[in-house]
């Protein structure tokens, strides 16, 4: 059959212009791309980029990403169907759907996550341990979790946030809409309940309000 095209980009390096940019998201579009990823560029701890930016090198801009997340948004054409993610109908990503909708997954690799029967676990990030692990016949997880009641709830809230379609309110979703800032964020449009399921309508300020549903205290009945 014919291969599909699937692509990440990342937008928000220093000195990338806005033309420069939406160029690059034309070209992508006109692959006849099935999915497509836009994240903004980060600066992780430990790597290469974040000792530039320590030692003086300029680093991204939170202005700058947003407005070329907007520009990515208004350009792409591609049906939205979570944050980061854009595909035509049938080929949106399954392992993302199962990953946002507490589902099960593997993790093989250095620093890779899963989630199999309520326990979340992660691999060591360091080659030579993860290495010298398997290489003796030994479980290369470096810590689980298993997530009960009020915390599996609130992540359930928190992760379903990111899809376009929204999530089904809930307790927790309940809980963010009574409260104050949950109250501001329906009034600035930010968030909409639609029966029974709470949606971001602005999908730049996801973080902001997912941040607001991690923070939710237990109601009395649940903890």
């Amino acid at each position: 059959g014919m291969e599909t095209v699937n692509l990440d980009l990342i937008f928000g390096t220093a000195g990338e212009s806005m033309s420069s940019w939406v160029d690059t998201v034309l070209t992508a579009v006109g692959l006849e791309t099935e999915h497509l990823s836009a994240y903004a560029l980060t600066v992780e701890r430990g790597t290469e980029l974040s000792r530039q930016v320590a030692g003086g090198a300029p680093g991204p801009d939170n202005d700058d990403q947003a407005d070329k997340y907007e520009s990515f948004v208004a350009t792409v054409g591609l049906p939205h169907y979570e944050v980061s993610n854009w595909a035509r109908p049938g080929h949106e990503c399954r392992y993302n759907l199962t990953t946002w909708a507490q589902g099960d997954y593997v993790a093989f690799g250095i620093g890779a996550h899963s989630h199999r029967n309520g326990v979340r676990s992660r691999n060591y990030r360091r080659l030579d341990q993860y290495l010298s692990l398997v290489e003796e016949g030994r479980s290369p997880v470096q810590a689980t979790e298993r997530l009960e009641n009020w915390e599996k709830e609130k992540e359930r809230l928190f992760l379903g946030l990111r899809l376009r379609r929204g999530v089904a309110s809930g307790t927790a979703g309940a809980m963010l809409l009574d409260s104050p800032i949950g109250r501001r964020f329906v009034a600035a449009g930010v968030i909409a309940s639609d029966d029974d399921r709470l949606l971001v309508l602005r999908p730049l300020l996801t973080d902001a309000v997912a941040r607001e549903a991690l923070a939710l205290e237990p109601p009395p009945d649940c903890s």
